[in-house]
């Protein structure tokens, strides 16, 4: 797609036609959607909005007016990012999950659908449990903050406490922090802490007093590096369990929720679809008991959860 000259008469549908053969040729599986979503970007407008021009058969000026050339930059200029396989969240810098929209850029994970999952699963406990009482959770491992943030616009009276040590996706956990307070629910809170999320001093006015902890930790094994083009730009941080097989984190972080939930409080946590076994042993070491680990929507062991132990 060429936009040096005046295309801005060219009808809508053969500029994102070209666009969508652009990202095909590049092997993008959903070309078609990530064409409509950065054209939408592109033009400040939804992808209603594009489907409602298609439709009436507009040109491109038709559809963006006088900044219709600008627009047509904006977009060519995506696609060549997105041929290059950078993820479609970096270049419009948002994502939705669940029933937010984050910031995301280079330097935080990007949230994946099936995380979701757990988020669903803890809201779930803390109605069966809590009910409705005031309660604490802690995100370990925070990024971007779908978890906790998810928590606190989904539940009222929860109070979530957000941990991120990389300083990049920190702040990009504020970020999403302040856009997404004014829809927490009545009552709950959500605090953003720049710390270690295995160091034994992180929250330790919390010990013995937190009702769930809720994490998706970097878990990937070392010696299973990711090979997909777009993994390859998450922040390796956020990625890698800190071991071969990627367990040294995640079961760092089983101790420091030890340490931190009351006794009858639940953990849950995300990790690799080879890593529920192990997990299950190192809860039940850890002193927690009604251990186990359920499957994502494809039946791959997806998340591990227990009680601590009273």
């Amino acid at each position: 797609m060429d936009t040096h000259d005046d295309i801005s008469n060219v009808l809508l549908k053969d500029v994102l036609a070209d666009a969508q053969q652009t990202l095909y040729h590049h092997d993008i599986e959903y070309a078609e959607h990530d064409a409509l979503e950065l054209c939408a970007d592109a033009a400040d407008c939804s992808i209603s909005d594009l489907r409602r021009f298609l439709l009436l058969g507009y040109t491109c000026r038709d559809s963006f007016g006088l900044q219709a050339q600008d627009t047509l930059h904006r977009f060519n200029e995506m696609i060549v990012r997105r041929s290059a396989r950078e993820p479609l969240q970096y270049i419009v810098q948002s994502t939705v999950f669940r029933y937010i929209t984050v910031s995301v850029g280079p330097g935080v994970f990007i949230p994946r659908p099936e995380t979701e999952l757990i988020v669903e699963r803890g809201l779930q406990w803390l109605q069966q449990e809590k009910q409705d009482t005031l309660c604490r959770v802690v995100d370990f491992c925070s990024g971007s903050g779908v978890i906790g943030l998810s928590l606190a616009v989904e539940r009222p009276q929860t109070q979530v406490y957000g941990v991120e040590k990389n300083d990049t996706a920190y702040t990009w956990l504020q970020k999403n922090s302040h856009h997404v307070a004014s829809s927490y629910a009545s009552g709950s809170t959500f605090t953003p802490i720049h710390a270690d999320a295995l160091s034994v001093t992180t929250l330790q006015e919390l010990n013995g007093v937190v009702d769930c902890v809720i994490t998706n930790p970097p878990y990937l094994p070392l010696a299973r590096p990711v090979t997909q083009p777009e993994a390859q730009y998450d922040p390796e941080d956020a990625l890698y369990g800190g071991s071969q097989d990627g367990l040294s984190i995640p079961q760092g972080i089983v101790d420091q929720a030890h340490r931190l939930l009351k006794p009858g409080g639940f953990l849950i946590m995300e990790h690799d679809i080879t890593q529920g076994e192990s997990l299950q042993q190192y809860f039940k070491q850890s002193g927690f008991s009604d251990v186990r680990t359920c499957c994502d929507l494809t039946h791959r062991h997806r998340w591990t959860e227990g009680i601590k132990v009273q």
